[in-house]
């Protein structure tokens, strides 16, 4: 059958012929937005699983700087911790540095004090002895034979003579009087040399001698009344002096004053005493020979020697003393 001309296709041949050529274009252009839409569908499987790997991606980046962040906010909780412990502990400081510079200004402003007291005295047996009003004074006593004035007269005479001769050579050994002349420079001595046994033991013999105890060789309380202030205030002068504050009968009464510490008797306060100064280990108070004779020892643990009573208690059985330091005010 020969094929329908140009205007055929009002024939029902050519009609057909035409409608199977739209057909088949129209065919060839639905497969081709076919195969787009699939292009495109696979475009959308694709985009979508890179979306759903990115933001899985987030979802993880998200849940690390969570993490991070609750870190960060234990971090921070434990540096405020730190600082307000830190503040706590400055202003502790502070507040000791305080209560030590008020203690050296307090302590400063009675050396002083002794000082103008010692100078004036100076200056009053000076002008007693140019008068002759001393040696007159002594004349009347030894007249009398008054045994109790004459020993009242004994220590105030020694007390003139030393502070005589201090006038006399015109330095600065106003820090060693003694109410009966005792003659602290080999104490002074050793500890200068850093020798604080030596010392410890010096300072012991010492107080034997201002209590007119040196054959027994021990003390008892009721040597107590026979110390001199003055000789107390000279021995802890000199330890605080060549310690470095470290060391000294006022450092020890200030530590036992702090705790709470007075004339009268605290059995609670002298052991927390004891503990603080390093006098007791374990509960229980040390004999002398465990004692610590170096700088790296605790503040005010020397001298120790003048608290034993060699009773069997051990170092701090002697605490009678501390009621003549409080009364001296040491």
């Amino acid at each position: 059958m020969g094929k329908a001309g140009a205007d055929d296709w009002k024939t029902p041949l050519g009609f057909y012929e035409k409608a199977i050529a739209e057909l088949e274009r129209t065919r060839e252009e639905f497969q081709t937005e076919l195969q787009i839409l699939r292009e495109l569908q696979a475009s959308h499987v694709n985009l979508k699983a890179e979306f759903q790997t990115e933001i899985q991606d987030l979802k993880s980046e998200i849940q690390n700087y969570q993490r991070q962040l609750e870190t960060t906010k234990v971090e921070l909780k434990s540096t405020k911790t730190e600082l307000q412990t830190t503040n706590e502990r400055f202003e502790n400081l502070v507040t000791e540095t305080q209560k030590i510079a008020e203690y050296a200004y307090v302590k400063s402003n009675e050396a002083e004090t002794t000082a103008n007291s010692a100078n004036s005295e100076i200056e009053s047996v000076k002008a007693g002895i140019e008068d002759g009003t001393i040696i007159a004074h002594k004349a009347l006593m030894l007249q009398g034979k008054d045994d109790q004035h004459w020993m009242r007269f004994r220590e105030l005479d020694s007390v003139n003579n030393h502070c005589f001769q201090v006038w006399k050579s015109n330095d600065d050994t106003w820090h060693k009087i003694s109410g009966l002349g005792v003659d602290y420079r080999k104490l002074e001595q050793l500890l200068a040399a850093g020798k604080w046994q030596e010392a410890d033991e010096e300072t012991f013999k010492k107080m034997l001698e201002v209590a007119g105890r040196q054959k027994e060789g021990c003390l008892k309380n009721e040597d107590i009344d026979k110390f001199f202030c003055e000789d107390i205030r000279t021995i802890d002068q000199l330890w605080v002096k060549y310690s470095n504050g470290h060391f000294g009968l006022s450092v020890q009464i200030h530590i036992y004053k702090s705790l709470g510490g007075a004339i009268k008797y605290d059995s609670k306060i002298w052991q927390d005493f004891g503990d603080r100064i390093g006098w007791r280990a374990n509960n229980q108070w040390l004999w002398y020979r465990y004692i610590n004779f170096s700088t790296a020892a605790p503040a005010g643990h020397l001298p120790a020697r003048i608290w034993d009573d060699w009773g069997g208690g051990g170092v701090g059985s002697f605490y009678s003393l501390a009621s003549k330091l409080l009364s001296c005010n040491i």
